[in-house]
């Protein structure tokens, strides 16, 4: 099976992806790259955007040496994707 099949027979519905582009924006978050056949969609935004979209507390967290950015909390989906995520 070619990628363009597996991606055709598998991936994403284009009408998934266009939601969860209008949720994006709705949230005044960018989408940075999207991949239909791997289902995945890399949004961009400030910390107060995502933490507003998805019902979050991110923040600057730190294990050892290393800093990174977590969250705490369950993540919120609107209930428009929650029937997309369920698909998936």
């Amino acid at each position: 099976m070619s990628r363009e099949e597996f991606a055709q027979r598998h991936g994403a519905d284009p009408a998934d992806l266009a939601a969860v582009r209008a949720f994006a924006s709705s949230c005044g978050l960018s989408v940075v790259q999207e991949h239909a056949a791997r289902r995945t969609v890399v949004l961009q935004g400030t910390v107060a955007q995502f933490n507003a979209a998805f019902q979050v507390q991110l923040q600057q967290m730190q294990h050892d040496s290393c800093s990174y950015r977590g969250r705490t909390g369950s993540i919120a989906l609107p209930s428009a994707l929650m029937a997309w995520s369920r698909r998936s």
